[in-house]
């Protein structure tokens, strides 16, 4: 391996003054290219009004529409999660939205040891026998070509919703949200399934859903994806959400590790809330 030492020219001084930098904050803002004002604006006030439109992420729309039309006649929509920090948090975005929505929704958490990771067909064959008529996958699916196959052939949809790298082989379901995919418009790729999961309730709900982002950022952290651009507002709006979180369950989680509301840092989650979360 190379090391390659990174150079920039130092920050205008004005833009020292103004943001009240110390020298070290002012390298470290100019060697990874956050030098104008424009973007030190971004770093320090961008909250989740400043998000990109979620239109923008491949089939969007189409999902939002499949997901309306279910809660609409009443279809039962599983969820297909995780069992990870970032999908359980994911699969915990969605629940919550659709359940705020009217919908008759239900989850699934593969067990690591007796389902293994991403889609499993004989529990794709259970969740379709027990009724449901549209799956949304969260934090998965980009390795489900039989499974989300099965589902679709026995007239259940898909809605594959994920993060992770494409393979040779890309399944085929009735709306595929990615925020990588190829040629999209949304202008931030590196989301963990969270994130995604976050971008389809803010377009369910048309609205900026605050109350998620503590949830956003635990699989944002918990998943080391990009914590730059969106990834920023995410993790920030998200600590401010979590240090005073309402909800029982992070409450307990808070509580077990020994941390104060009002106190929690991203170290903390990183070291201990992610880990507890994946017991």
């Amino acid at each position: 391996m190379k090391w390659k030492q990174r150079t920039a020219e130092e920050l205008n001084s004005d833009l020292i003054e103004k943001y009240q930098l110390s020298p070290i904050t002012a390298k470290l803002f100019s060697l990874r290219g956050i030098n104008t004002d424009e973007k030190l604006d971004f770093w320090f006030n961008a909250s989740e009004e400043n998000l990109a439109d979620p239109s923008l992420m491949h089939d969007m729309d189409k999902a939002v529409e499949r997901i309306n039309k279910a809660i609409d006649k009443g279809e039962k929509i599983t969820i297909y999660g995780d069992y990870d920090a970032d999908g359980i948090t994911a699969t915990t975005i969605m629940t919550e939205t659709l359940s705020i929505l009217g919908a008759d929704v239900h989850y699934f958490i593969p067990d690591r040891f007796k389902d293994g990771y991403g889609p499993n067909l004989d529990r794709y064959k259970e969740i379709v026998e027990n009724g449901t008529k549209l799956i949304i996958t969260v934090d998965n699916g980009v390795t489900g070509v039989e499974e989300i196959k099965y589902a679709q052939d026995h007239g259940v949809d898909v809605i594959l919703t994920d993060h992770h790298t494409f393979q040779e082989n890309v399944p085929k379901p009735y709306a595929l949200v990615h925020c990588n995919y190829p040629g999209q418009k949304y202008p931030f790729d590196d989301y963990c399934g969270a994130g995604v999961a976050y971008t389809i309730c803010r377009s369910l709900m048309q609205d900026t859903m605050p109350e998620l982002l503590d949830l956003a950022m635990i699989g944002t952290i918990g998943d080391m994806v990009k914590v730059t651009g969106e990834g920023h507002i995410i993790v920030k709006r998200g600590l401010e959400m979590l240090n005073q979180t309402e909800r029982p369950g992070l409450r307990a989680l808070i509580k077990n590790a020994g941390l104060n509301l009002g106190d929690i840092n991203e170290g903390d989650v990183a070291s201990i809330l992610r880990h507890v979360l994946m017991l």
